[in-house]
């Protein structure tokens, strides 16, 4: 079931010929890298861009408590990796557990954190996370090209606003 989010989403996009274009560009590229695509395959391609629609304003509803949680990580993990080795030239512990705490500790500090986007004027960093994510998954599935034009098309008419391919380029940027 769709709520009424989705629905618009769909009827827009039925009407938008950039849009469908991009959706027929994305198809092919995907069939020319895996097999033939049918229906279900379709299906599937605008069930994944409302899932990342939804995945972006969820994200964006708790990007500050994420902001928060990597700075404490990132005043605490030193300490704590300071603290081990100091712990471990004493010989305080094994090596075999010092070895192990560290790579715990080291695993803490690595992710894959969303892009670094830092201020949401007037829903900038939900488009931010969207075209990054629509991005990646287009790449991934297209035999590792990009289609920025396409991710554009299909982000303008989600959001119901102009995006160019500059743009997509852009989320891609450190």
């Amino acid at each position: 079931m769709l709520d009424q989010a989705g629905d618009a989403i769909l009827s827009r996009w039925e009407n938008d010929d950039n849009a469908l274009d991009a959706l027929k560009d994305i198809l092919a590229r995907a069939e020319k890298t895996n097999a033939a695509i049918n229906v279900l395959d379709t299906v599937a391609f605008i069930q994944l861009v409302l899932r990342i629609k939804w995945y972006a304003e969820k994200t964006d509803r708790g990007f500050p408590k994420l902001i928060k949680i990597r700075r404490e990580l990132k005043r605490v993990l030193p300490k704590a990796l300071t603290s081990l080795a100091r712990a471990f030239r004493k010989g305080h512990i094994s090596p075999e557990d010092a070895a192990k705490r560290m790579t715990d500790l080291r695993r803490i500090g690595i992710g894959s954190p969303p892009p670094p986007v830092r201020s949401s004027k007037s829903g900038s960093r939900i488009r931010t996370l969207f075209m990054w994510e629509l991005s990646a998954a287009v790449h991934e599935d297209g035999g590792g090209f990009w289609m920025d034009d396409q991710v554009a098309a299909i982000a303008s008419m989600v959001f119901d606003c102009e995006i160019d391919s500059e743009q997509v380029r852009n989320t891609r940027r450190p």
